[in-house]
């Protein structure tokens, strides 16, 4: 009876993952904004004649800055997807992390475009700074929010599909890796912008190699909880 009203007092979760995934869509299509807006010079004829090379030569730190963003946020919502997988319901810090994460999200769009139009490199080196710490900023904050959800939901186990509540999710050690290493990039980005860039190229090495360390740990508690069953 008790369980049953705990219960109550958490929405089933089917409406706020509905919601994300379409703040998620709006904001990974709101990244190819900018590159929508190029256009060919009528007056140069290479332009005319070979225009990706052109598009390239002009606008190539725009294209990188917009597939290292659509990557982060595919990356991040991937995440937020297999969370929910274990997920029946959301009790209101759920909401409230996953509110702030959506508007992490839904921001990162603006420093990608300012980092475009100053630059990361020393040629304005004030405005290159503050756009890339706001750019590493903003991917390490979409992170917290992410890792903070996935605490809140280990603290409460009612929140889980039935058949987990006996064995919620353990600490998962590619949420807090990543979380950590954003966190590193953000004095690198005060200091080396152009480096702390580069640095973002590590999340797509990094991600796999911690994923592998979570599913050696989940083997390895399996097996303990079934050498404990077995014993008693």
């Amino acid at each position: 009876m008790a369980v049953a009203n705990t219960l109550e007092t958490r929405q089933d979760s089917g409406r706020l993952v509905a919601f994300s995934d379409g703040v998620v869509a709006i904001a990974i299509t709101l990244l190819i904004l900018p590159l929508a807006d190029i256009s060919l010079p009528s007056n140069d004829p290479q332009a005319q004649a070979n225009p990706l090379a052109y598009v390239w030569s002009q606008y190539s730190s725009l294209i990188i800055s917009f597939l290292v963003s659509w990557f982060v946020i595919l990356v991040f919502w991937l995440a937020h997807h297999r969370m929910f997988g274990t997920v029946e319901r959301v009790n209101p810090n759920i909401i409230r992390w996953n509110v702030l994460w959506l508007f992490g999200i839904i921001v990162l769009p603006f420093p990608m475009n300012l980092l475009d139009q100053v630059g990361s490199g020393t040629r304005h080196s004030d405005a290159g700074q503050q756009t890339t710490v706001f750019y590493i900023g903003t991917m390490f904050f979409i992170s917290l929010m992410l890792t903070l959800m996935a605490v809140e939901i280990r603290k409460d186990p009612l929140v889980l599909k039935p058949e987990l509540r006996d064995n919620p999710p353990q600490a998962s050690v590619k949420s807090w890796s990543v979380t950590a290493y954003l966190f590193i990039l953000l004095p690198i980005a005060w200091f080396a912008p152009t480096i702390a860039l580069y640095g973002l190229i590590g999340l797509a090495v990094m991600r796999p190699l911690a994923g592998i360390v979570d599913d050696i740990l989940d083997s390895d508690r399996a097996e303990r909880a079934g050498d404990s069953k077995s014993d008693s």
